[in-house]
């Protein structure tokens, strides 16, 4: 099985749960008025379903997030990461 990783940025509903949950974008790198999830998938790259994911506040880093995702990896299988996830 050949996999791939990654990481992005989404946009969720403007809803207080949400800020409180997610928080906003810090303001040196962003003017969103509106909560951010950061995300990491491993994703089947034939189908472009996702095997696993996992998310956090937009804060937190993609490494952070990245780690204990590609700890899932399972075996007898290729990754193509992010260069980013290689430091």
């Amino acid at each position: 099985m050949v996999l791939g990783a990654d990481g992005s940025t989404l946009r969720v509903p403007d809803r207080a749960k949400n800020r409180q949950e997610f928080r906003l974008p810090p303001a040196s790198r962003s003017t969103a008025g509106y909560p951010q999830v950061r995300v990491s998938v491993l994703m089947v790259l034939r189908s472009h379903l996702w095997l696993d994911f996992d998310f956090a506040d937009c804060r937190t880093g993609e490494g952070t997030i990245a780690w204990p995702l590609i700890q899932r990896v399972p075996g007898q299988s290729i990754t193509i990461v992010d260069r980013y996830y290689i430091n």
